[in-house]
């Protein structure tokens, strides 16, 4: 399947400063880290935010592309907010879970929103792709983000 062209999606459904922050976030998630596709996914909200390549089905649907398997529960529910990372996706038997991105996804980094049930999920098209510091980044990010998230529904 030939992944849709660069995409974006943000739930209508948050706060003018949450919806800021998950642009902001999407963007220098893929930019900063080199990331060919973005999605954020939360507990009881589903996909707030994709970004990047998404399969055509995703695309056409992506405030339901994220559906959470066990590898995204398991990093969700993570109380010391590690990531997941996988750099080597086509030889694991999880990649069928993330199949709202590409086939041609070669690694995977889920991190955890910071004091949420959430996941920020990246993928990349080449193996190896993120390194300590990029997980580094991600990690602040997604902390940042899972904060405004917090403030913002707090706001509603």
């Amino acid at each position: 399947h030939c992944p849709s062209p660069p995409h974006l999606y943000r739930c209508c459904s948050t706060t003018a400063p949450s919806s800021r922050e998950l642009a902001w976030a999407t963007d220098a998630l893929g930019a900063g880290l080199g990331a060919s596709s973005v999605a954020i996914w939360r507990a009881g909200g589903g996909t707030l935010a994709a970004r990047g390549l998404l399969t055509p089905r995703a695309a056409a649907s992506p405030a339901a592309a994220v559906v959470p398997g066990p590898l995204l529960q398991k990093c969700a529910g993570s109380a010391a907010g590690a990531p997941e990372y996988l750099p080597a996706l086509q030889l694991l038997p999880g990649r069928v879970e993330f199949s709202y991105f590409p086939e041609a996804t070669q690694a995977l980094l889920l991190v955890p929103l910071g004091g949420r049930s959430g996941v920020v999920v990246l993928g990349a098209d080449r193996k190896r792709a993120f390194g300590a510091e990029d997980v580094a980044w991600a990690r602040a990010i997604a902390g940042r983000l899972g904060a405004a998230l917090e403030g913002g529904d707090a706001a509603e």
